[in-house]
């Protein structure tokens, strides 16, 4: 099945944006789809139509507006976050792991950034099950990278030489590629 094959099939994709949009701003879904009124029906059968979406939303690219990505260029490389430690560092998991840790938060954040990620990693990776959506975010993170046996083996050391072997700049290229994100 190729989507863009029928002239029907090449707008899907914006179609279908613009009715999220209009879903989004308050628009009733069964309103919406009255007012499109095709002139001529889409042929599809339900497994064709599954595999449209998901080849649609696969290529789709975003524009990221609240990243925390920035290249190395961006403001002389101070906004750039970077590696194992900056990710273990992301305030949604220095929240989850200060609602369980027995430290105070003020002399947590007294650390250097290396020993609030190795505090992280053993309290919310070695202690706990990583199951919190934060945690998943991580492993999916390291698991795209192809870090699955260094995840698996929960050695953080192994993860912070894989990080320092890759040129900054590069990485977040790369990163962006994966996520399809544009910045």
């Amino acid at each position: 099945f190729e989507p863009r094959s029928v002239q029907e099939h090449k707008h899907l994709a914006s179609d279908v944006a613009i009715m999220l949009q209009r879903m989004l701003q308050g628009e009733h879904a069964m309103q919406l789809l009255a007012s499109l009124m095709p002139q001529q029906p889409l042929y599809l059968q339900e497994r064709q139509l599954v595999e449209a979406v998901r080849q649609e939303v696969d290529a789709a690219e975003a524009v990221d507006l609240h990243t925390h990505l920035f290249s190395v260029g961006h403001h002389g490389g101070q906004t750039m976050q970077y590696g194992i430690d900056a990710l273990l560092t992301y305030h949604y998991l220095v929240s989850e792991f200060l609602a369980t840790a027995h430290i105070d938060p003020e002399d947590f954040y007294r650390l250097p950034q290396r020993e609030q990620s190795d505090l992280v990693w053993h309290g919310l990776f070695i202690k706990a099950s990583p199951i919190s959506e934060h945690c998943r975010g991580v492993l999916t993170t390291l698991a795209a990278l192809g870090l699955r046996e260094e995840v698996a083996a929960r050695d953080l050391e192994a993860i912070r030489r894989w990080y320092a072997g890759q040129n900054p700049d590069m990485f977040n290229e790369k990163m962006m590629r994966l996520a399809r994100l544009r910045y």
